[in-house]
């Protein structure tokens, strides 16, 4: 998975689609305003309300070849799916954002907003058992995992390998082997991981 390491001038051509999976609360929107929010279209249900205007937004996406980036909880594999498969269709390189979070650090993110954007309790433990690893055999041309803590974002990158399903680190500790280094350019994702 070589495009992990690569710098930005480095990268394919080919238009990103950028899908976020994660409880409510994880900082996905914060995540997607620090990386994405200068280069890539955000698609969220919740703000287009319906999977119809949903699916028009994505078309014209993949139409125009426009970066775009799914700002959804996506818990399990056949959520991410309606969104992977026609992705790569259109040729796009598929990017995989897992946010880890403790279930209680998010309930009280979640606590302190107000209006539509608060949702109960109940469906923050609801999605968290639903949460189904990000796994290459989906479809994903690149994984990075997000530690989402009250001291911000730590991210690494996955690795392919055998055994699926991919593991990555847990709340608290670092991913075995792997120094992230991430950087804002562009409005991207853009770092490189080294084995140590």
């Amino acid at each position: 998975m070589s495009s992990v390491l690569e710098t930005e001038q480095q990268r394919p051509s080919r238009p990103e689609a950028v899908i976020l999976c994660g409880v409510q609360g994880a900082g996905k929107r914060s995540f997607c305003r620090e990386y994405y929010w200068d280069s890539h279209i955000r698609i969220n249900y919740d703000m287009l309300r319906t999977r119809h205007r949903e699916g028009l937004l994505l078309s014209a996406c993949l139409d125009a070849r426009q970066a775009l980036v799914v700002d959804a909880t996506n818990p399990t594999a056949a959520d991410r799916a309606r969104y992977i498969e026609p992705c790569r269709r259109a040729g796009f390189r598929v990017v995989g954002v897992e946010f880890r979070i403790d279930t209680e650090l998010a309930r009280l993110r979640n606590a302190a907003r107000s209006g539509r954007a608060r949702v109960p309790d109940k469906a923050i433990f609801a999605t968290a058992g639903k949460l189904e690893p990000l796994a290459f055999s989906e479809g994903f041309d690149e994984i990075w995992w997000v530690l989402s803590g009250v001291d911000g974002f730590r991210v690494f990158a996955a690795r392919p390998h055998s055994g699926e399903p991919q593991t990555g680190p847990e709340m608290g500790e670092a991913c075995a082997g792997v120094t992230p280094r991430v950087s804002r350019r562009a409005g991207k994702l853009s770092g490189s991981a080294e084995r140590q």
